[in-house]
């Protein structure tokens, strides 16, 4: 009977992408000059994994190039190749070309296949000779290019802008420049070689930001040894990938390397007991050398978790990227977990209405009734309080990135790095996970380009060579931390002030360095003298900002000079229920995010103050601005006694303010509702909730607030009486 194997083909994508994370986990934190066996072995067992499934599956490309990849691995794990850096770079390429095939298939699509022979061949002529050739079976990872551009003299009218404009392109490498010259008859040009490591079609899009795309002409330099190797005609064919039929007809039949000794790829294989790893002194003598610069590289740059023991770093690996199922776990699709949060959230709100109805029914005198909602209160929170516990992950799911990415933008900039994290195992809600793994990604890329500075100036400063880039994540008062430290140059406050009156932003010489720094996040803000493919464009760090924001979050910066510079991360542990203050204007009531109020007070008359027809509120000597939430909202109605009102202050990223409001009625959790999901966007709204007596409440947008409080200065505010 034929079986429908695409029931399971989630499940085998799914734990695809833990064995990849594994591998490549495994494989950043190798030590060349003491390999663990273990982690040897593990390492194999991923790649093993991934191949048995894509041959079950019938996903043929995918299992050859992971069978030659296996092959490749098994040696390393028996000691007839010793690891290396350019073993490792190329067995990471070749993980990404999986995730990237993986990721094709899962999506319905036709993966490259091209791509995966290329690989497929880089790895075999690897394997011929290990020690010739760089990561990728050239003769060396340096490219070279030869450079034409013709320049438009408008944009470079002299000698001195085409001399910048060089000094901008060294960014990429190391530039000799053959021609250069400057005329007014259009015929100005620049041509130079450039020794680099950035891939050609990557480069030409960085010089694309600097002149126009028709004006350059890229070729590779007469013999350059990063010519690609030739495929073999008809290797890289384009069969369409699907799921195996009963009788086999995806498969196509390619001869298998010696290694393959039966038609499921060695899924039988039995793994050594005691593998043997040749030590470096083993290896020839030719390849010595480079071999030991690899290791020494790869140690210094090993990070401050790499210096675990080999059974933690094989435990960590076991229980992430395993992908088999035993009886303590099981999987399951997030959609239903999204549904179960929301019916607990419905019971929470259906509770909290009986017990609103009760009390009103008996006036709190049927102590029976009051003693059973009770308990229903309190085993609707703990029912509640398990089930947010379903969607919380740990932030090592989003750490455990940066390791591969820390390291590969290291190489490329020439910078000793080392990675340092803690606190993987603090908990986030499943969503922000998702939605914070790009604003973190902008800010280590960051702290890389900008914070920490190469090793020779380092050293010149008296400094270790090796840069400390720390990532961190702890739990504090209800909020998640996230910290990005490096003990780089710290940020130049008069560079920023020269910036930003450059870009005419109203910056002056006595602003807090908070204040100043938060132009950091301004679109089009940048401090870089050099654009890269990495930064100095002026986008991203206010992409960070706005998603940060957009979560709930706020983000704050603190810098030394010389010392370095940490940012802070600060965000809600979950956005499906929050804590919240009610507060009531004229009829209505409104939640106010807790996390989000400082203090409140009811300010005396000597308190109150207007300045220059703003009023604002002295709050222990902070002059606050004061705006009334039922003037923000279009609110009319009976304002009852204003020098009985309540000022509530907030606090945001974009600063603080008082807001005015008529009463605060109480503390409360409230489940979060979209208003845009179902009615519309509503400026200063930043969703719904169900209250008690099934009256719907909406949730203040605090920064919203906070931003017209800004925007209004010259509003004249009547003072209270």
């Amino acid at each position: 009977m034929a079986i429908d194997l695409s029931r399971f083909s989630g499940a085998f994508f799914e734990e695809s992408f833990e064995h990849l994370a594994s591998m490549e986990r495994l494989l950043v934190d190798l030590d060349m000059e003491r390999p663990d066996p273990e982690s040897l072995n593990a390492i194999f067992r991923a790649a093993h994994s991934v191949k048995g499934g894509a041959g079950i599956f019938g996903f043929q490309s995918l299992a050859e190039l992971t069978h030659v990849l296996e092959s490749l691995l098994d040696r390393m794990r028996k000691g007839e190749i010793c690891p290396s850096k350019r073993m490792v770079d190329l067995v990471l390429s070749t993980c990404d070309v999986m995730r990237t095939h993986v990721s094709k298939l899962q999506a319905g699509g036709t993966p490259d296949t091209e791509a995966a022979a290329r690989a497929k061949r880089l790895l075999e002529v690897f394997a011929e000779n290990p020690e010739a050739g760089g990561a990728d079976g050239r003769s060396s990872d340096t490219k070279r290019y030869r450079v034409r551009i013709g320049l438009d003299p408008v944009s470079f009218p002299d000698e001195s802008s085409v001399d910048r404009l060089v000094e901008d392109i060294s960014g990429a490498g190391r530039i000799t420049v053959i021609s250069k010259g400057v005329g007014t008859g259009g015929n100005s040009s620049l041509t130079f070689d450039i020794e680099t490591s950035v891939e050609l079609d990557e480069f030409r899009d960085s010089l694309e930001f600097l002149v126009s795309a028709e004006a350059i002409e890229i070729e590779r330099s007469p013999g350059a040894p990063n010519q690609d190797v030739p495929l073999q005609t008809g290797q890289a064919t384009a069969e369409s990938e699907g799921l195996a039929q009963p009788d086999g007809s995806t498969q196509s039949e390619e001869p298998k390397p010696a290694e393959a000794t039966n038609e499921l790829y060695g899924f039988f294989e039995p793994l050594p007991s005691a593998p043997k790893v040749e030590p470096a002194s083993a290896a020839p003598a030719g390849a010595e050398t480079a071999r030991a610069a690899d290791q020494r590289a790869s140690s210094d740059r090993r990070s401050g978790a790499d210096r675990r023991s080999g059974a933690e770093r094989r435990a960590e690996a076991e229980t992430v990227g395993a992908g088999v199922l035993d009886g303590s776990s099981i999987r399951i699709n997030v959609e239903k977990v999204d549904q179960l949060v929301n019916l607990v959230g419905e019971l929470v709100i259906a509770q909290s209405m009986v017990s609103q109805a009760a009390r009103d029914v008996t006036n709190g005198e049927d102590a029976r009734l009051l003693n059973g909602l009770g308990q229903l209160e309190r085993n609707t929170r703990d029912l509640q309080e398990a089930v947010m516990a379903i969607r919380m992950l740990p932030i090592g799911f989003v750490f455990n990135r940066f390791p591969r990415l820390v390291r590969d933008l290291a190489e490329r900039f020439g910078k000793r790095v080392r990675l340092e994290m803690s606190g993987e195992e603090t908990e986030l809600d499943k969503g922000l996970i998702e939605r914070i793994a790009d604003p973190l990604t902008h800010l280590v890329r960051n702290a890389l380009d900008h914070g920490i500075e190469l090793p020779q100036d380092r050293m010149n400063k008296g400094r270790p060579a090796e840069g400390v880039l720390t990532l961190s994540a702890a739990h504090q008062a209800g909020a998640i931390i996230i910290t990005v430290t490096d003990d780089g140059a710290g940020i130049d406050r008069d560079k920023i002030i020269s910036k930003g009156r450059v870009l005419g932003f109203p910056v002056t010489e006595e602003m807090s360095d908070q204040e100043l720094f938060q132009f950091i996040f301004a679109p089009g803000f940048t401090t870089a003298m050099t654009v890269t493919d990495v930064s100095g464009r002026g986008v991203g760090m206010d992409v960070v900002k706005r998603n940060v924001s957009a979560l709930g979050g706020r983000i704050e910066i603190e810098s030394t000079p010389e010392r370095g510079t940490s940012i802070r991360v600060k965000l809600p542990l979950t956005l499906a229920i929050i804590d919240g203050m009610s507060v009531r204007v004229r009829e209505q009531i409104y939640i106010v995010p807790l996390a989000q109020i400082a203090e409140s007070l009811q300010p005396s008359e000597d308190q109150l103050k207007t300045v220059n027809g703003r009023l604002v509120v002295d709050v222990r000597d902070e002059y606050l601005p004061v705006i009334s939430l039922a003037n923000f909202l279009g609110i009319h109605g009976d304002r009852g006694d204003e020098a009985q009102s309540v000022l509530v202050v907030l606090e945001t990223e974009r600063g603080r303010a008082a807001v005015r409001v008529d009463e605060l009625v109480g503390q409360q959790q409230v489940v979060l509702k979209s208003l845009e999901a179902n009615y519309r966007k509503v400026h200063g709204i930043s969703g719904a909730t169900i209250m008690g007596d099934g009256r719907v409440a909406f949730i203040l947008d605090v920064s919203a607030i906070v931003g017209a409080a800004d925007a209004t200065r010259s509003q004249k505010v009547e003072p209270v009486a």
